[in-house]
């Protein structure tokens, strides 16, 4: 009997060991991944609060970046960067946009058109496109332009857009004095006032007569000779056509050439370089002195 219970007592105590043992692994564990559970929220939020900070400062860049811009009593917002982009603008240079700043309300103002500025303001944030609104008129829309100062380009796109024609403009000499020259030119024209004098001498009076009568013949001859300038011209036109160093390039070139040589006038500003086109203007210049 006594031998009974000492062995239900020895079983007891081993069951109650192992049981405690097991308690003891568990709870090691537990403590074990409570740690690492708390190390994890700790790295958590440590992400989360420099993430927050780099919002912070991210925000705050931004709000040191944007910039506001009334125009007649309308806020317009965009960035500093935006505008910089185009450095030779008004609004793009910050030197000279200083001078519309306004310190208590912190913004840039501008009493000029408002429908025109969100044209000028989206040439910014759209890297150089700019289209004019339906109910602004042009002039109107070319005025604040030229205010803003844009580039060539924008008066460019304007330009094509509304389909206008660049008008050349006439250099005025600098000194006034020259620029009535042609006034004194035009009255030179009273000379011909002396011409009447001339019907009095009789001399004159058969130089018209013969002139006049030999108007026909002049126009036979210039006739002619304008049609062997085109034959000749055509003829060395095609002779130094091969040559890609030559002058008679086109036909009206070697027209012009065929009329300088016919005539023997000669200037030389345009000649064959190949001994065939130099042959065919030998030709060309004996024809016309014995036409003439």
């Amino acid at each position: 009997m006594d031998t009974l219970d000492t062995s239900l007592s020895t079983h007891h105590q081993s069951r109650v060991g192992t049981t405690n043992r097991k308690s003891s692994s568990i709870n090691r564990q537990f403590l074990i991944n409570l740690r690492r559970d708390t190390i994890d929220m700790r790295d958590l939020s440590h992400q989360q609060i420099l993430e927050a900070e780099r919002q912070k400062v991210s925000m705050y860049l931004s709000l040191q970046n944007r910039i506001i811009i009334n125009i007649s009593g309308v806020r317009f917002e965009t960035y500093k960067s935006t505008l910089e982009a185009y450095p030779n603008t008004l609004l793009g240079n910050a030197e000279r946009r200083k001078y519309y700043y306004d310190n208590i309300l912190d913004e840039y103002f501008f009493d000029r058109h408002r429908g025109c500025f969100e044209a000028i303001l989206y040439y910014y944030q759209s890297k150089g496109r700019l289209r004019r609104p339906n109910l602004v008129p042009l002039d109107t829309f070319l005025e604040e332009i030229t205010f803003f100062d844009l580039d060539q380009d924008a008066f460019a796109q304007v330009r094509k857009d509304e389909n206008l024609k660049e008008v050349e403009k006439t250099q005025l000499p600098r000194n006034r004095c020259r620029r009535f020259a042609l006034l004194r030119v035009l009255r030179c024209a009273r000379i011909f006032k002396f011409y009447r004098v001339f019907k009095n001498i009789k001399t004159m009076r058969v130089l018209v007569v013969t002139v006049k009568e030999s108007m026909p013949d002049f126009l036979v001859l210039a006739v002619t000779l304008m049609l062997m300038a085109f034959l000749f011209g055509t003829a060395a036109y095609l002779i130094e056509g091969t040559n890609d160093n030559s002058a008679l390039d086109s036909i009206p070139k070697a027209t012009y050439w065929g009329i300088v040589t016919l005539t023997s006038v000669g200037y030389g500003d345009i000649v064959p370089v190949t001994a065939l086109g130099r042959l065919t203007a030998i030709i060309c210049a004996l024809s016309g002195v014995g036409t003439i």
